[in-house]
């Protein structure tokens, strides 16, 4: 369910791998319906995070 204008959103990550060059990180968001007060999930996504040098080459993360 997409969040609406108006309603706070509350979000959440966590980190669910680490590696020798990349963070993987979920997120997770519920959407507060201001009349019920229901937390319905509103958005979810996992991201890849790598690190890389100047030449866009993975590197170590430090």
């Amino acid at each position: 369910m997409p969040a609406r204008l108006g309603e706070i959103l509350d979000l959440m990550a966590r980190v669910e791998r680490v590696g020798r060059t990349s963070v993987t990180v979920s997120v997770t968001a519920t959407a507060e319906e201001f009349k019920t007060g229901r937390r319905p999930p509103a958005i979810a996504g996992r991201f890849e995070i790598v690190t890389v040098d100047d030449a866009v080459r993975p590197v170590a993360i430090a």
